[in-house]
Parts: structure tokens; sequence; C-alpha cells
């Protein structure tokens, strides 16, 4: 027994100096209804593994990238599709209403992925703890991927000049209409507002329905953007009109690194 042990002490740690990443083989069916979970898994090699079933409809992965099942995602999921997740790891966004669906159906281990008012980094850190609990040999995998986050935040704050002046929200302008909501304090906006980088609308809400009067009290040079996530065409598009501009961007609204290079790809525009 102490033989075999040991043996596969060796094997496992062999698997992780040679960087073999992969998932445990008892890992047989992997479903990511998370953003910032299938960017990781796209970062790492392994969005298709064999293991790796599905993906949400809600990533920003294109088409041809993914061999496996794409899924409409979040509530639209019916009980059929759900009977396919029977097995298998299942990763979603932080939702009330979807752990609800996810926690009543056998034999599925759903792993909530809550990255509410995380800053970039916390959301990439948070991403590859609970990845890493289903994968062998992925160490340098992840450093690497945290270090490529990290430069890209670097590029963004530098970019960007203390005190500029802008407001986010969620969604493209129609005409002079802005979005319902602005994203206020959460992500990347919320990395910006503590670093100084960018004044914003006065909320401490992650997400807020903006305040016609608030508006109206910013200083007239504040920049207003949309953010628009184009999910799987891969578009890539800046529209200005004055003051009031909208961002199409692959993953622009999901936490992390997407996010971080959305907002890069804005502020080379300034």
């Amino acid at each position: 027994m102490k033989t075999a042990l040991s043996l596969f002490s060796f094997w496992l740690i062999s698997l992780s100096c040679h960087g073999s990443c992969g998932f445990k083989p008892s890992i047989k069916k992997v479903i990511s209804l998370s953003g910032p979970i299938t960017v990781l898994l796209k970062q790492v090699g392994l969005l298709n593994a064999p293991a790796v079933k599905g993906i949400s409809i809600f990533s920003p992965i294109q088409r041809q990238e993914f061999k496996g099942t794409i899924y409409p995602g979040g509530l639209f999921l019916a009980r059929s599709t759900l009977s396919e997740f029977s097995g298998g790891e299942v990763f979603y966004d932080s939702s009330r209403e979807l752990r609800k669906i996810l926690l009543t159906q056998p034999g599925i281990r759903a792993i909530e992925v809550n990255t509410r008012e995380l800053l970039p980094l916390e959301v990439v850190d948070r991403s590859i703890d609970l990845l890493r609990g289903l994968t062998l040999g992925c160490e340098e995998e992840f450093r690497s991927f945290r270090d490529r986050t990290q430069k890209i935040q670097s590029e963004l704050l530098r970019l960007i000049p203390e005190g500029f002046k802008v407001v986010f929200f969620l969604g493209r302008f129609t005409g002079v209409r802005a979005p319902e909501l602005v994203m206020a304090n959460d992500g990347a906006v919320k990395l910006l507002r503590r670093e100084r980088r960018i004044t914003t609308y006065p909320s401490q809400l992650a997400y807020a329905n903006w305040s016609a009067r608030i508006l109206a009290s910013l200083p007239a040079q504040t920049l207003f953007v949309g953010l628009v996530d184009p999910s799987l065409d891969g578009a890539e598009r800046l529209v200005k009109s004055g003051p009031r501009w909208t961002v199409t961007f692959p993953g622009i609204l999901v936490p992390g690194i997407t996010q971080l290079e959305g907002l890069v790809f804005w502020a080379r525009k300034l």
C-alpha cells in the first residue's frame, strides 16, 4: 500500500512539475455558465478538453473556438437541458434564482462564482481557486494568466489620466437616451475609482439606476460611455456621438481580464 501511495504521489508531483495542465481523472463533465470561468478555461488551454461539455452563450468566446454545446444560460435553461448536466460540475455566476434551479437538480455539483464588487485581480484569483480543485498540473498556466491580467491592468491605469471624468453604463446609447443602469463601483470601474484615475457617478452601489438630477449636476466635460458585450460574434467597435460613446467589445461586461481588455480598447481612443 505504501509503495502504491508513493508512486501516486510521485505521479502527481511529476504532472505538476511538467505543467501538463488537465482535469483530474475523476472529473468527467464540466459545464461553465460563468463568464470568468469560461475565460479562465480558454486562457489555460482547457476550453476544448474532453471533460468540458458546454458553456453559456453569454461568454466572450467565438463559436469557432468551442467544439461543445453552447447553452442559452441563465434562467432560460430548459428542464431537458438541465438533465444533460447530471453527473457534472456546473459553474454559474452568482444568482439567487439560478442557484435554486441548479441546487434542486439531482446529480449536479453546482459551483457558484460570486464576483460581485471584486477587483479584476480578485476575480482572477477566485476563479483560479475554484478551478484548481478540479485540475492537476495547471499552476504554471494559472500564474501566467494572473501575470497577463496584471500587465493589462497596469496598461489601463497608465492610459487614463488621474481624475478623468466618466460615467459607465450597461448597454448602448439610443440617441441621447442613456441605458438604465450605471456601473458605479464594480470590477474595473471600482479599480479605477480606488486608484483615483476617474471621478464618476457618486454611488457606493456596484450598479445603480441613474438619476437625471445627478447626471445633470456632473461637470460639463464628463464622458458618458455605454458598454456592450457582443457575445459570440467577436465584434470590437466604438461609436462616438459627442460626449456619449458606445464601446462594443467581447467580454467587457465579464469581470476580470476581458473587462480590462475592453476598457484598454476604449482608453486607447481617448
